[in-house]
């Protein structure tokens, strides 16, 4: 049970990539936070944890999986992001990299039963730049159980940071 506030811009809290492997980051709190992982970076989860206002590498990113070795991929579940305020309409939760044509699912991250918070209430996620509704990305078989919500207030997120934090 972690509190992390990271400087703004900074792009992420938790910075595990560089061939970073095996770390499992849950229950935290993090403020300008995001699920960071590439160059090399394997097998790192995070789950159960509350993002607030998200931005891994760009504001409103809640974070990305880059290509994987098959058998080594990364997850993302259980979390709350909000994405915040004042980003664009379709702005992703998630980028991801890799054939989702035809999936191997040796090699695609483990994602499921998140929510999303932003001012439209959307879901969307890209995967190399191609962009994917909940409805289509969810009918592919990933990400299940994810939803979108609209903003909560900031009396909300620090309830949620609170309760995360066992204050």
């Amino acid at each position: 049970h972690n509190f992390f506030i990271c400087n703004y811009g900074s792009d992420i809290c938790i910075d595990n990539d560089d061939g970073s492997a095996y770390y499992k980051l849950h229950n935290n709190f993090e403020v300008y936070g995001g699920h960071k992982s590439d160059f090399g970076g394997h097998n790192k989860f995070t789950y159960d944890s509350v993002v607030a206002y998200a931005q891994d590498y760009d504001q409103g990113l809640c974070g990305g999986f880059n290509y994987a070795v098959p058998g080594f991929v990364d997850g993302y579940w259980n979390n709350t992001c909000i994405q915040g305020d004042g980003i664009p309409v379709n702005k992703p939760y998630f980028n991801l990299e890799g054939n989702f044509t035809n999936p191997d699912p040796t090699v695609i991250g483990i994602m499921h039963d998140n929510r999303v918070y932003n001012p439209t209430a959307s879901l969307y996620v890209t995967v190399d730049d191609q962009p994917y509704n909940d409805e289509d990305w969810q009918a592919k078989g990933f990400d299940l159980g994810s939803k979108a919500y609209p903003m909560p207030s900031e009396d909300e997120i620090i309830a949620w940071g609170k309760a995360i934090l066992g204050m």
